[in-house]
């Protein structure tokens, strides 16, 4: 007797995982099964799929139907529906309702409650409930603790969760052309939470910023600043977005005041994103203003944002929490109007002040010096001969383990020992280098190219190819040097301390030392440099960030707002909204990438389980 076939199809849970996700049409997923039906595979998993549209009679039946085999899609059922008003590309200027979704985040925390209560425990507890109690207690020196309404909350250290929010923009067609059209993408995060990003990150909403009509957005921002008020206290809406009661009778009537969680709550205690959409989509400064710095009251005149020194002006300049507050009654209502969120929120990003900005530009000056300037042959025999350097930093530092044991009290002098042990991971790497990729076009400093991971990934190899070619007999050698070593320690730092919610005293100590060292040492490099002439070591306002991210780290653990996860969902955002773009008018592109991440993401929860 033949064995029975396995409880779940593991083609069936694959088609449905890309369709669920974007990367894969509803009529697509169905051909396939229908062949493999056809090539004798009978599991019913399999066979249903096949079935789909009248066997694939009525292809436009296919995507109904599917959504109502798969089971267990409350994140669906969680979207929340209201009016958006949007400009209509082409001829004319016209403006049209279109309905929108949104999934917010007091909605779906409910349902990850009650539906998927392991992946709430997992995901927003970090697996153990007494994370929060060691998160909040770890975080008893951050600023954002002083007056934060949590603590007028009985138990508030055992049930109050620490979550981020995350906005930035994704392209979604014509990517690197005029004509390129992109969306923002908001999402939030348990802090707590650890593993897979697609179950650990939640989107919200997806706009055509350049589309939306203003009235419209501000609309989004009320209703969830509303969820988010909700989430904070813990139980369903009382009144509705406008502070109307809810209909008599109706669900929202009925469990009004309910738990949402079992007395479980949320409170915002990070905000992310990249520097240009803190200014823009949360009305922070502009980073190529004359006040480029949210934190401070850095300029470009009275107190230089260049200054680099411990005693610089800037330093004694940093807001407080109440001041901001004060001096800008008009700010984003994520900053202004909701519980527990101030300007210590807002947590400059490492991936994109270094993986994304001072490190391309670090690497990038290096590595056209050494190929230009120092090394003696042509310039593409010297980019062989580094490139040769640089895979032989990438295999050395192969096959590293954490080593948490390690003493992480590294000091620049003593930190040049390691670099020649095994001790360091590079997880992401380049597959080639080319000079098209670092050298800079037209009168513009050099700047590598690609991805954050990538960039981080390149730090320990060209460290160890500056210790082979350069010596210490020239100051500029010296100052290079210093500044990947500065660069290795504070990833290192990073990396063996991934796991803690707060650096060690004397370790974030070491880590804003290591930051204040590569702000000073690239400076000097770059006056060397351009008082000859040459554009190498551009020194960014990200410089002076990163400062700020130094100083931050006595308080909070600059892993826990950087922006991978994050960036982990766009590209999920971008491969949803590309394959929903297809005969849909642009105002419609939002709703439907909703809908379809909404489904993706009940699949992804529910552990891709089929209803046959």
């Amino acid at each position: 007797m033949a064995e029975p076939p396995p409880s779940e199809s593991q083609l069936a849970t694959h088609l449905l995982d890309a369709w669920s996700w974007g990367r894969m049409s509803a009529v697509e997923v169905q051909r396939i099964a229908a062949c493999a039906a056809a090539d004798g595979l009978n599991h019913r998993d399999v066979v249903v799929l096949s079935k789909l549209g009248s066997s694939g009679a009525h292809p436009n039946n296919v995507n109904k139907e599917l959504i109502a085999k798969v089971r267990d899609m409350q994140a669906l059922e969680a979207l929340y529906s209201f009016k958006a008003r949007y400009k209509i590309p082409g001829m004319g200027a016209r403006i049209a309702d279109v309905e929108h979704v949104a999934l917010l985040p007091h909605q779906l925390f409910a349902t990850m409650y009650e539906s998927y209560h392991k992946t709430f425990v997992e995901q927003l507890l970090g697996g153990d409930l007494a994370n929060t109690t060691k998160f909040w207690t770890a975080m008893r020196n951050h600023p954002s603790m002083v007056d934060h309404p949590m603590f007028s909350r009985k138990d508030h250290f055992k049930y109050a969760i620490p979550i981020s929010v995350h906005g930035d923009g994704v392209a979604i067609s014509g990517v690197g052309k005029s004509w390129s059209r992109s969306v923002d993408a908001y999402s939030w995060a348990g802090m707590l939470a650890k593993g897979e990003t697609a179950i650990s990150n939640y989107l919200i909403y997806v706009l055509y910023s350049q589309l939306i009509m203003k009235e419209s957005l501000e609309r989004f921002w009320k209703i969830l600043a509303w969820s988010f008020y909700w989430l904070f206290v813990g139980r369903w809406p009382r009144k509705d977005p406008d502070g109307k009661d809810w209909p008599e009778g109706s669900v929202d009537a009925e469990r009004a005041g309910v738990h949402l969680a079992g007395g479980y709550f949320c409170t915002v205690f990070c905000v992310r994103g990249d520097l240009e959409h803190m200014a823009k989509g949360f009305k922070l400064q502009w980073p190529t203003s004359s006040q480029p710095c949210s934190l401070c009251h850095a300029n470009t005149s009275t107190i230089p944002w260049t200054e680099t020194s411990a005693t610089a002006t800037w330093r004694g300049s940093c807001w407080n929490n109440k001041d901001w507050l004060e001096a800008h009654p008009d700010g984003h209502v994520l900053f202004t109007k909701t519980p527990g969120v101030c300007l210590s929120s807002f947590i400059p990003d490492i991936m994109h002040v270094c993986h994304l900005g001072i490190y391309q530009y670090v690497f990038a000056s290096i590595l056209k010096w050494l190929v230009c300037d120092k090394l003696p042959g042509t310039q593409l025999e010297n980019l062989d001969l580094v490139w040769n350097k640089i895979q032989e930093g990438y295999q050395v530092h192969d096959g590293r383990t954490r080593g948490k044991a390690m003493n992480c009290r590294l000091t620049l002098h003593r930190f040049s020992n390691l670099l020649s042990l095994k001790v360091f991971q590079t997880k992401y790497k380049y597959n080639e280098l080319r000079l098209t990729m670092f050298m800079g076009a037209g009168g513009s400093f050099p700047q590598l190219k690609g991805r954050a991971a990538e960039v981080k990934g390149l730090a320990h190899p060209l460290c160890k190819c500056v210790e082979d070619f350069l010596d210490d007999g020239s100051q500029v050698h010296k100052w290079m040097k210093k500044l990947m070593l500065a660069i290795v320690q504070i990833e290192e730092i990073l990396t063996l301390h991934c796991d803690e919610y707060v650096l060690p005293a004397d370790v974030a100590r070491e880590f804003l030392a290591g930051c204040d060292a590569i702000v000073k040492l690239n400076t000097a490099l770059g006056k060397h440099f351009h008082d000859r002439g040459d554009l190498l070591f551009n020194h960014t306002i990200k410089f002076h960030y990163l400062q700020h991210v130094g100083l931050i780290a006595a308080y909070i653990n600059p892993r826990l707002a950087w922006c991978y996860s994050g960036e982990d969902l766009l590209q999920r955002v971008r491969s949803i909204a590309r394959s929903s773009q297809h005969g849909t008018k642009q105002g419609g592109v939002p709703p439907k990438v909703m809908r379809k991440y909404a489904q993706g993401l009940s699949f992804k929860l529910g552990g891709g389980r089929f209803l046959r």
